[in-house]
Order: C-alpha cells, then structure tokens, then sequence
C-alpha cells in the first residue's frame, strides 16, 4: 500500500510540476490578439517570459509575452509557396529552392520579417528577410 502511495505522489507531482501559471493579464493579452486559437500550450522561463505555441487560422504559431502581458513576437510556421513574391525572388537569386527545409514569418513590434531555414549540409543554415526582400 506504501508503495501504491508514493508511486501515485511521484505520479502526482510530475503532473502538477509540468502545469506553468500564466499569469491572468498574460492570457488575456494572448486571446485579445489570437482570439479561436486552439491547442495552446504555455511555457514560462525564469524571467518570467511566457511563451505559447499554438493552432491559429490554420497555421502553426509560436508567441511570447511579458509576464506583464506586453506581446514581444510571434512566428508564424509558413510553406515555401507562402512566402511573399518578394523574398522567394530574393531566394530564387541566391539559393537553390529545393535548399529550403521551412519558413516562417516572424512579427516584432518594429515590423514584420520572414526566416528561411535550410537542409541540413547548406549554408547558411537560416537567414531572414524584410518584407521588400532585403536579406538581413
């Protein structure tokens, strides 16, 4: 019976310790800018940055919050074809298409910039760029 206990305790405790407390202004600020998101799941660092991956309009997302609730980016999963004419004819310039392994599209308060990733054996392994195509 002792050893049903601690098993159940250690059990317990696994779950509790994985559950992250998001604070209140935080989750509000998240659903205020992502509302119907779905599948979110928090995670929280040791100073206090929250951040959520998540299902929105589709897509994968990934977003990061003060724990005051001041939203610092978000990074949106995107296909190659997803991309804005602008930065694939800046990749088609450069790089071999079939190089690319993902892409993303990344919102900071200052704008918006779009990361490619590249197969493994490339280099650059990543590199981003503006809206008009400007590698940066």
């Amino acid at each position: 019976m002792n050893k049903l206990l601690i098993f159940l305790s250690v059990i317990l405790f696994s779950f509790s310790s994985a559950v992250v407390d998001v604070p209140a202004v935080v989750i509000k600020a998240f659903e205020n800018k992502f509302p119907g998101a779905e599948k979110v799941k928090w995670e929280q660092d040791k100073n206090g940055r929250c951040d959520a991956k998540f299902k929105w309009n589709d897509k994968k997302c990934s977003a990061s919050f003060t724990s005051s609730g001041e939203w610092l980016r978000t990074e949106t999963i995107l296909s190659y074809k997803d991309l804005p004419l602008n930065v694939k004819k800046a990749i088609n310039t450069k790089y071999i298409v079939g190089s690319i392994s993902g892409a993303s599209k990344i919102e900071i308060p200052k704008g918006i910039s779009y990361g490619v990733e590249f197969k493994h054996g490339y280099s650059p392994e990543w590199t981003q760029y503006s809206e008009d195509g400007t590698e940066l």
